[in-house]
């Protein structure tokens, strides 16, 4: 998105003018008193129940109905707020989309080719609404927002195209005509939902969007994690797997063996040459020897010495390892 979008002023103005075209083109304002006034999702029920008589074996396919409906509805409830003023005062969104999709079920009364079609239209506009919930609860930018607003409006046009059309070709349908997925593939309809696939495109080029969206989901898993009822067995098995793997240096167990075995006052002579060597210029002292002769041990004393600040001045900085 880009500088030129809309603010947030904005939104409610591009609802607003929705809500009008769909007036326009239906013949049915949403203030009309024609226009189904439903309070939610309980009472959208409630209303389907009315059709029962209408549809062939409608209670075999209210269940896939309501539950496509009220996926096309999440998004009306999620992101209604964006709406505000008094253009969500005189269409609310989620009351607004919830009477256009059963006014598409009414229009189809009798017809099951009609009710098949529009059954398959609200799984499709379902497909673009379950998009939008993977940013729930994150901070929206100025872009997501309007593409948000967007995809409303656009589902409240393609339900005010499914209407006209419906109601133009409600005799072709009696006539048995009647496509299953005309409503889909009208051109009228068709671009509609070219438009919302290109709107839902757009969140993969908001990096920025997306990157927040990923780190909300790794707080969340993080979250639930610690707040499991064995997170702590699980933590204490972590750490002491970690102690276990946690590498010790044979080097500082040698040195610290070698010392401790060490007669007190052995290889006293060598502080003497030790003395003489720091303050020389000879930049190495080579200690050698057949095995068992007491290398290991004069390296020790010699190790001790060095790192004994009294012994040397200034005292050297000392590196040792034993192999």
């Amino acid at each position: 998105m880009t500088a030129r979008e809309p603010s947030d002023g904005s939104l409610p103005s591009l609802w607003n003018s929705a809500c009008k075209d769909y007036g326009r083109k239906t013949g049915i304002s949403l203030t009309d008193e024609r226009f189904p006034k439903i309070q939610g999702p309980e009472d959208l029920s409630r209303q389907l129940e009315y059709e029962t008589d209408n549809f062939e074996d409608f209670r075999m396919k209210r269940r896939p109905l309501l539950h496509a409906m009220q996926t096309v509805l999440a998004p009306f409830e999620s992101w209604g707020d964006l709406i505000a003023g008094a253009a969500a005062a005189a269409f609310p969104p989620a009351s607004s989309i919830m009477g256009a999709m059963l006014l598409l079920v009414q229009a189809a009364r009798r017809v099951s080719d009609a009710f098949n079609g529009i059954l398959d239209l609200f799984q499709k506009l379902g497909n673009f609404a379950l998009r939008l919930d993977s940013y729930k609860e994150v901070t929206l930018g100025e872009g997501m927002k309007t593409m948000i607003v967007k995809v409303l409006v656009n589902f409240l046009r393609v339900c005010a195209a499914s209407q006209n059309l419906l109601s133009h070709g409600s005799l072709k349908a009696r006539l048995s005509k009647w496509a299953k997925n005309i409503l889909v593939e009208d051109t009228s309809i068709s671009s509609l939902l070219e438009e919302l696939e290109e709107l839902t495109s757009q969140e993969h080029m908001m990096v920025s969007a997306h990157a927040l969206n990923l780190t909300h989901q790794t707080l969340r898993n993080t979250k639930e994690l610690l707040n499991r009822d064995d997170g702590r067995k699980e933590r204490e098995r972590l750490e002491r797997v970690k102690a276990a793997l946690d590498p010790v240096s044979a080097s500082g167990q040698v040195f610290s063996s070698i010392t401790q075995n060490r007669i007190p006052g052995s290889g006293i002579w060598i502080e003497d040459r030790l003395q003489s060597w720091w303050q020389g210029s000879q930049p190495l002292l080579w200690l050698h020897g057949g095995p068992g002769v007491g290398k290991s041990h004069l390296a020790s004393k010699i190790i001790t010495e060095l790192s004994n600040e009294s012994f040397l001045t200034p005292a050297p900085v000392i590196a040792s390892f034993f192999f």
